[in-house]
């Protein structure tokens, strides 16, 4: 009890203290991505909800990878080698991505994009749908 509380206060204090400057980041749409996966782009898609999210109703993107953004400062450090690579952050309504965005860019990274607005609200019915009958079709 006392971890997850102590969990969602992290989180909090984090989306606070960095909302502040995360405003300007650049974006991608879901289609944008959608297309971008279609045409077998070399992207990164880091998920940073949590896992149980990642895991749960909405689903997740096809080859992306789960990195909390509660934990950024644990696993950033694993890219670094990769700053030039398209890096694309998703979560659910785009704040925790625009967040990771912001933190990477600070960091030098330089071809990284937020999925913006409502990303897996508005791509839930997509995502459902069209991603896992593009997946099936291209077994």
């Amino acid at each position: 009890m006392f971890s997850r509380i102590y969990r969602f206060l992290s989180i909090f204090i984090f989306i606070f203290t960095h909302s502040s400057y995360s405003q300007d980041v650049p974006e991608i749409s879901p289609v944008q991505v959608k297309q971008l996966l279609d045409e077998k782009e070399n992207i990164i898609l880091i998920d940073v909800r949590t896992s149980d999210e990642f895991t749960g109703g909405l689903g997740h993107i096809p080859g992306a990878l789960l990195r909390p953004l509660q934990e950024i400062e644990e696993w950033h450090a694993e890219f670094s080698e990769k700053k030039e690579n398209r890096i694309v952050m998703v979560c659910r309504s785009g704040n925790r991505s625009r967040v990771a965005t912001k933190y990477f860019q600070d960091r030098d990274y330089e071809n990284i994009k937020n999925m913006s607005q409502l990303s897996y609200s508005t791509l839930n019915p997509y995502l459902s749908i069209n991603f896992r009958i593009s997946i099936i079709n291209s077994s």
